[in-house]
């Protein structure tokens, strides 16, 4: 088997070199300086996005990535989840369709497209070809260049936010659907309580039969 030495004198495998994910998924916070730097709140559970990086989030963490100029941003959710992607030029569409397909999204999902200011140039990530890639899975795309550098993507639980630090009063806020689970939730609770009440009658009605065959 092929090994290289790396900067560290390390045996490397050639194999570990090439299976090594381009993508690298992000579950590490923000730090309480970078939350005030961003006007987040302390206490927001609020997931770092890095460039080369994606989080997948099915509660109500707060995705967010910043620095975004040739890079593009890419949000896909549906009633139940919600990615975020900082992809470079090094990134190609496959990389991401691989991840993203293994999520099996529904068919009502949308995919949000957040080129950045520069992004398109050559050697960028080629947001054309993915476009066109979920459009031929039948999901809505929606495409919102960031119109300056300093481009940042705040995904929320029903919003995502488009802008640049350089003028807030430029962000764009998109809604996102709202999630399927608290749908099902409300339905089994009305349903339930229904049920309940339905039995409840039969118990008072038997019993009044009963009570008037006695006499």
């Amino acid at each position: 088997m092929d090994k290289f030495i790396n900067n560290n004198n390390n045996q490397v495998k050639s194999d570990y070199i090439i299976t090594k994910p381009k993508l690298i998924e992000n579950k590490m916070q923000l730090t309480d300086t970078q939350k005030i730097k961003f006007g987040f709140d302390l206490n927001d559970s609020v997931i770092d996005v890095v460039q080369d990086g994606y989080s997948i989030c099915y509660g109500k963490d707060i995705l967010y990535t910043y620095g975004i100029e040739p890079c593009c941003g890419l949000v896909l959710c549906d009633e139940n989840v919600r990615i975020l992607f900082h992809l470079d030029g090094s990134i190609s569409p496959k990389d991401v369709l691989d991840i993203t397909d293994r999520i099996k999204l529904s068919p009502n999902a949308i995919v949000i497209v957040i080129p950045g200011a520069s992004c398109g140039m050559p050697g960028s990530f080629n947001y054309k070809q993915i476009e066109e890639d979920y459009k031929k899975r039948g999901y809505e795309v929606i495409t919102q260049r960031i119109p300056a550098t300093f481009g940042f993507v705040k995904l929320d639980s029903d919003k995502v936010t488009i802008g640049t630090g350089i003028d807030r009063s430029l962000d764009v806020v998109l809604p996102i659907p709202k999630r399927k689970i608290q749908v099902q939730s409300s339905e089994l609770n009305g349903g339930t309580l229904q049920k309940l009440t339905d039995f409840k009658n039969e118990l008072l009605n038997s019993n009044n039969y009963i009570s008037g065959k006695r006499r």
